[in-house]
């Protein structure tokens, strides 16, 4: 039985970090591959968290919206393959980026 199928991943890395985790989003992937058997009470929190805080915002989404209002572009009109693309060049110019940083 999969018991994080109920739980978001963003939860779940939220709560190993409020736990002291080191890398959370490892630990998040392992409770995941785990079947969360012997994560009960790290999914139980997580559980709580995803119940009772708002999920993050993204910030390419935000972003690729800023984008189109600019530019008057309606993303729920032309969705989703023009908030895809503005997103995947987002976040492509943050790769080109972060390879051009020494």
């Amino acid at each position: 039985m999969d018991r994080t199928k109920d739980v978001p991943e963003w939860a779940i890395v939220r709560a190993m970090e409020e736990m002291g985790y080191g890398d959370p989003r490892q630990f998040a992937v392992d409770v995941i591959a785990a079947d969360a058997v012997e994560y009960k009470a790290e999914l139980a929190f997580a559980r709580y968290i995803a119940e009772h805080e708002e999920a993050p915002a993204d910030p390419i989404e935000e972003e690729a919206q800023a984008i189109a209002d600019q530019f008057g572009i309606n993303l729920s009109a032309y969705a989703p393959r023009i908030n895809d693309a503005l997103q995947a060049a987002l976040r492509r110019g943050i790769e080109l980026d972060k390879e051009q940083q020494p």
